[in-house]
C-alpha cells in the first residue's frame, strides 16, 4: 500500500510540475481529473494534497510574478495598481458572455 501511495504522489508532483505552463483553465480541469478518480476510491488524503500542492504552486507564481514589477522602472504607485488588477482579474475573471 505504501508504494502505491508513493507511486501517485510521485504521479501527481509530475502532473504539478508540468502544469506550471497550462493555461489556468487547462490547470482547474488537469486538478479536477486528477482528484476527482482519488475521491471516488478513498483517497481523499492524497486528493487534498494535490489540491494543496496547486495552491502553493500558484501562490509561489505569483510571488515571482510580483517581484517582476518591482524590479520594473515604475512608480510603486503604478506597481501596486498593476498587482491589484492582475487580483481583481484571477479573483474574479471577466466573463466572455457580457
Amino acid at each position: 500500500m505504501a508504494a502505491y501511495r508513493f507511486r501517485d504522489v510521485y504521479s501527481a508532483r509530475i502532473a504539478l510540475l508540468s502544469s506550471a505552463t497550462m493555461t489556468p483553465r487547462a490547470r482547474a480541469e488537469s486538478v479536477w481529473y486528477r482528484t476527482a478518480g482519488l475521491a471516488s476510491r478513498n483517497q481523499k488524503d492524497l486528493a487534498v494534497e494535490i489540491i494543496e500542492a496547486e495552491i502553493r504552486s500558484a501562490q509561489h507564481e505569483v510571488w515571482l510574478e510580483a517581484a517582476k514589477l518591482v524590479l520594473i522602472d515604475a512608480e510603486p504607485v503604478e506597481i501596486a495598481r498593476q498587482l491589484r488588477d492582475r487580483a481583481e482579474r484571477t479573483i474574479r475573471p471577466r466573463s466572455n458572455l457580457n
